[in-house]
């Protein structure tokens, strides 16, 4: 009898549900829909464990701002994975993280870190991200990295959507695209040039540039350069005015960045700011983010890694 009773209720739940499904109003809010793509997207970067003989690291700025696709389309026998996190440290964690997804057997490898100022400082080592996606559940992993991305068809809707279809638009709209290989396509419409300027300002508000810090990657990219691994560090175009306020307030030294990568056995490469656009000040649009991969692989190249 119960066996029955709920074949009853499945066999008129499916209907309602596909019902329901095909009705929901459309969400009009990017970040709203792209939820599961989120989701399945950090989970699968952190806990997926395949291996790339091309890795890229640092913060938000790098995840958006170098895509693999466009390194490997210029760079021969190099497979590029972009292994960069929001508010992400350069410091013995990620370190470790970024070694563990190295193919070590390859003759040809490449490491590339985007430093930012705040990529140097104590607040950064936090890993937020990284720290976040490693400790979930066996099934949480699973859920967000197959199910939910396949089941989005299914997410709940408030009832009184589907009567009065009123679904509200923001003011901006932040679009994003998140590739299998790291990188996050993104843009913001409208633009706002100067929308980064106070989350920036508040960053380093008592979290200074650690010279301690600096100190670990020069040591590590010393320890790379020793095993075989060809070090590029780069800084992520920003707008000049963004740059300038950043290092005057975290009391960011570049120059001396520069000299200690080169020598510590890394190449430098360092880029114009006036050929590249930022939608909020601080990120690259997807057009200059492609121009900025393509740049990085014709100074790589140079190199004859």
């Amino acid at each position: 009898m119960i066996k029955e009773r709920l074949f009853i209720l499945i066999v008129v739940l499916i209907p309602v549900l596909l019902l329901a499904g095909f009705l929901k109003p459309e969400e009009k809010n990017p970040i709203l829909s792209s939820i599961p793509d989120y989701n399945r997207f950090w989970t699968r970067k952190v806990n997926s464990g395949f291996k790339f003989n091309g890795l890229i690291i640092g913060d938000s700025r790098t995840y958006r701002g170098v895509s693999p696709e466009a390194l490997a389309s210029k760079i021969e026998g190099i497979k590029f994975f972009n292994f960069a996190f929001s508010a992400g440290g350069l410091n013995e964690e990620i370190f470790d993280a970024a070694e563990k997804r190295i193919e070590q057997n390859r003759e040809k490898k490449i490491l590339l870190i985007g430093v930012t100022p705040w990529t140097l400082t104590p607040n950064s080592t936090g890993n937020n991200q990284l720290r976040t996606e490693l400790a979930r559940t066996h099934g949480e992993k699973l859920d967000r990295m197959y199910f939910s991305y396949y089941t989005r068809f299914f997410n709940p809707v408030k009832p009184s959507r589907y009567l009065t279809r009123n679904v509200k638009i923001p003011k901006e709209l932040y679009h994003e695209d998140f590739m299998d290989n790291g990188w996050v396509a993104s843009t913001l419409i409208p633009e706002n040039q100067k929308k980064a300027h106070k989350s920036s300002k508040e960053s380093f508000n008592k979290n200074l540039v650690s010279a301690e810090l600096l100190q670990q990657l020069l040591a590590r990219i010393r320890k790379w350069d020793e095993s075989g691994i060809s070090v590029f560090v780069f800084r992520p175009p920003t707008t000049i005015e963004l740059r300038e306020m950043e290092d005057k307030l975290s009391h960011f030294d570049e120059q001396l960045l520069i000299d200690g990568v080169n020598k510590s056995g890394g190449t430098y490469i360092k880029a114009e700011l006036r050929k590249y656009h930022s939608y909020d000040g601080s990120h690259l649009s997807i057009e200059s983010a492609i121009a900025f991969s393509e740049f990085l692989a014709e100074q790589i190249n140079r190199t004859g890694f």
